[in-house]
């Protein structure tokens, strides 16, 4: 079994490692099929997972949530579902950010309809829109929690400055951002105000889209349909700098009897208040995998000759200019 963590002050205990839905959403993921979703749900299961992290994005037609629904076979009993409302796809591909109050509402009831349940554990908003004031959000989201619609809000992609406007309204036990080797500003940025509340840092992009699950080669050649190739770090200098790392990286790994992917996670895991690290994952071999992380927690010595390896690689990276890598 993983060890279970607590999440901010809530009565939430989740996997230290737990299982986000957005592969198995299809939009960007190629060549998703439902049938092994189910199988990826049920092998992080077996692998001890509890927590598993959807939204009402995850696929035009609310396809992560009928995936977990049917692979869950309806007893959530023994699982944290988290969720995030005010982003949704249009059939075309086109995504559309609203968290006016009646939207924010309107998301919510369907994911419960979807799920089949009456509360979600964790209800997230997503990203703020740019129109709607943060204020009008937080009371939305404290609202759905009065109502009961879910037991804990928490926050998603939001800045510092709109996290403090968000927290004087309504108070979230989750934040939710990025946070791997490569992009750590978003982290270090929260962390004031994270020192001063009683939140969790739930971080998602560990693997930077599988950059650093280390088993892309220099000269990997992409599908020419592969969204991630948007990212600037999936190219040119960028690319060739982050492979130095890793390269770093398999040498501290193999030393240690572990791959890449283990040492990146167990890394994440060892940062302050990190309540649980999200893995993406579209097969039942990839979870597994990942969840081995935990097997053996990276000793002091350890994480000391990482962070001196991430050390030269940012000094290295900034040499030409601005730091490429960055979120």
């Amino acid at each position: 079994m993983l060890p279970l963590r607590q999440i901010g002050s809530s009565d939430l205990l989740v996997s230290a490692i737990g299982l986000g839905l957005w592969p198995i959403s299809g939009m960007t993921t190629l060549g998703v099929e439902d049938r092994q979703s189910i199988a990826t749900i049920q092998a992080a299961i077996e692998c001890g997972i509890n927590h598993f992290d959807t939204a009402y994005s995850y696929g035009i037609d609310g396809r992560s949530d009928r995936i977990l629904k049917t692979a869950l076979n309806g007893d959530y009993s023994k699982f944290v579902i988290a969720s995030k409302v005010g982003m949704h796809y249009r059939e075309d591909g086109t995504r559309v950010v609203d968290c006016r109050s009646s939207t924010l509402r309107a998301h919510c009831d369907e994911i419960l309809q979807r799920l089949a349940i009456d509360s979600l554990d964790l209800l997230y908003l997503h990203c703020t829109d740019g129109v709607t004031s943060i204020e009008s959000m937080a009371e939305t989201m404290a609202d759905l929690q009065r109502c009961g619609k879910t037991r804990w809000i928490g926050v998603s992609n939001l800045s510092p400055d709109e996290l403090v406007r968000f927290s004087s309204v309504a108070q979230p036990i989750a934040v939710q951002l990025p946070l791997n080797m490569l992009q750590q500003q978003s982290y270090a940025q929260t962390m004031p105000w994270l020192e001063q509340s009683e939140a969790s840092y739930v971080a998602y992009w560990a693997l930077m889209k599988g950059l650093l699950a280390g088993s892309m080669s220099r000269d990997h050649r992409f599908d020419p349909n592969y969204r991630r190739l948007s990212y600037p770090i999936f190219g040119g200098k960028p690319w060739q700098q982050a492979h130095d790392l890793i390269d770093r990286l398999r040498q501290i790994a193999e030393r240690r009897s572990l791959s890449v992917a283990r040492l990146v996670i167990s890394w994440t895991l060892a940062q302050p208040k990190i309540g649980s690290v999200l893995c993406g994952a579209k097969t039942a071999e990839q979870i597994r995998t990942l969840a081995t992380a935990l097997d053996t927690p990276l000793e002091t010595e350890v994480l000391s000759e990482i962070d001196l390896a991430l050390a030269e690689h940012f000094e290295a990276s900034t040499k030409d200019g601005p730091r490429a890598n960055a979120d």
